[in-house]
């Protein structure tokens, strides 16, 4: 595997990064390895193997990956409040290695019980990783941090980019419990060079002494009671994954709460700051659309690429589950360095454009990209194949999306809050993500297709009119997005 530093276009500008960023970086990218290495396989498993239907499918994808970044706002909110970054993602870390050992046993029995495990380890995680980013630099640093961000989404979507062709190809291929449990091995390393790597200086609890504060007959401290509750959380997790339709009542109310208790705490700040927290909770809230089109790539867009995509090139026959998981991140490791480029170029000339605008582009690419697959689909509509050439061109357009909003809203989200709540607002941003990720699970439901059809010129109309309906959508969102810039830029300030 090549290393970030070794990509020579990076060398002289990423040389002068904090050594503790990278070491974040490849933390969150086998975390990122574990969550996209599990969804290239986790829809089909749960329809071929589990054999639950693809309605009951969709909505375990989507509870389960609400869950995962829906977890990261108590995480953030837990991390600011008591245990502190660092502390917060080895615990996450640990829950998550062993939800992956427990996917690894050749059994279906536990299989909800390891989902949860990395589910609720993902919540100690991702939300604290991302805050612990920009502590590494000072707001006086906004383009260097803004770099920074861009690498650590590099390198965290490396990992998203091996774990969907590596997990994709082991469980279709090989054995299904052998790609599940394939991310635990490089979530051990993970872990290892994180403890290692990132010393108590570093995110350290916000209390130690009430952290550490023995009561309950002098059996238990703070630090202990939070691992315990964690423990019984996965309890309710596992039943949750097992009846997702509670999931409809959990997840709008839960957004609303988050939404109004950021607002709340908003009020202990200067309006200045408080404007800056709502142009980030606003920025967050648009881009779970975002997140709703993009996920499709782990729902309906991997049963058409198992379906009613034409996988032959040449004398060879690519994988379906690989090729779909694998594509979206390698185009965006590819993307990356040259929009790192790219921007600083336009900087040079000041004609970098403000997060907004980079938003809307955002939402105009991802229409781009669903109409490009209405089209292919039309175009293919006697044979029901469609050349796997257009699934990698859409996937470029949507990476191109993803590229102007994905470590823009990091690195944004990152400078617009205050740092008493970093982490918490960090949170925000994935809860937004869970929001997208189960309206995902909701959108591709529309795709299901009705038992009994397997002939893919029978299949092939279900997808493509909702490819065409998303298309649609996206381009009007980024619309609407035109018309909210007088309010985000009076509401960001000076950060741009």
């Amino acid at each position: 595997m090549e290393s970030i530093a070794s990509v020579p276009i990076l060398k002289v500008e990423t040389d002068k990064h904090p050594k503790e960023m990278y070491r974040v970086a490849f933390t969150t990218m086998w975390d990122m390895f574990s969550f996209y290495g599990m969804k290239a396989l986790l829809i089909a498993y749960i329809v071929t193997q589990l054999r639950l239907g693809q309605s009951m499918g969709y909505a375990v994808l989507g509870t389960y990956a609400a869950l995962v970044f829906g977890f990261n706002f108590f995480g953030g909110i837990v991390a600011d409040k008591f245990l502190g970054t660092r502390k917060a993602i080895i615990w996450g870390g640990y829950l998550q290695i062993t939800g992956h050992l427990i996917l690894a046993i050749p059994s279906d029995m536990p299989f909800f019980a390891g989902l949860a495990l990395v589910a609720t380890g993902a919540g100690f995680r991702n939300g604290p990783s991302g805050s612990f980013v920009g502590s590494f630099y000072s707001n006086d640093k906004s383009r260097k941090k803004d770099n920074g961000y861009a690498i650590y989404y590099m390198v965290f979507n490396l990992g998203a980019a091996l774990g969907g062709l590596i997990c994709g190809y082991l469980g279709q291929n090989i054995n299904w419990h052998l790609g599940f449990g394939a991310a635990c091995i490089f979530m051990i390393i993970g872990q290892a060079q994180f403890v290692a790597g990132i010393n108590n200086s570093h995110g350290a609890p916000p209390d130690i002494k009430k952290l550490k504060q023995k009561f309950f007959i002098n059996l238990l401290n703070l630090e202990s009671l939070i691992y315990l509750l964690s423990l019984v959380v996965v309890a309710l997790v596992t039943l949750l994954l097992q009846f997702p339709g509670a999931m409809n009542l959990i997840m709008l109310p839960l957004t609303i709460v988050a939404f109004v208790y950021v607002i709340i705490v908003s009020f202990k700040f200067s309006i200045e700051e408080r404007w800056k927290l709502f142009a980030a909770m606003t920025i967050c809230l648009v881009t779970s659309l975002f997140w709703a089109f993009y996920e499709q790539i782990g729902g309906s867009l991997s049963l058409f690429s198992l379906h009613n995509v034409n996988l032959n090139v040449g004398a060879a026959k690519l994988s379906g589950l690989s090729i779909n998981s694998f594509t979206p991140s390698a185009w965006l490791v590819i993307l990356t360095p040259i929009s790192i480029i790219f921007w600083k170029w336009l900087d040079g000339k000041n004609a970098n454009p403000r997060s907004y605008i980079k938003l809307m582009l955002s939402f105009m690419f991802m229409s781009f990209c669903f109409l490009l697959l209405w089209f292919g689909s039309f175009l293919n509509k006697n044979s029901g194949m469609l050349p796997v050439s257009y699934l990698i061109a859409a996937y470029l357009l949507m990476e191109m999306g993803e590229i102007c909003i994905g470590p823009v809203v990091y690195s944004l989200v990152s400078k617009l809050a205050p740092k008493e709540i970093a982490s918490t607002v960090m949170g925000i941003m994935f809860l937004s993500i869970s929001l997208g990720e189960y309206l995902s699970g909701k959108l591709g439901a529309f795709m299901t297709v009705p038992e009994g059809i397997s002939n893919p010129i029978e299949m092939m109309p279900y997808f493509s009119s909702i490819f065409l309906k998303i298309g649609i959508g996206a381009l009007l969102i980024s619309l609407l997005i035109i018309t909210l810039i007088p309010i985000l830029r009076k509401w960001m300030q000076e950060v741009k």
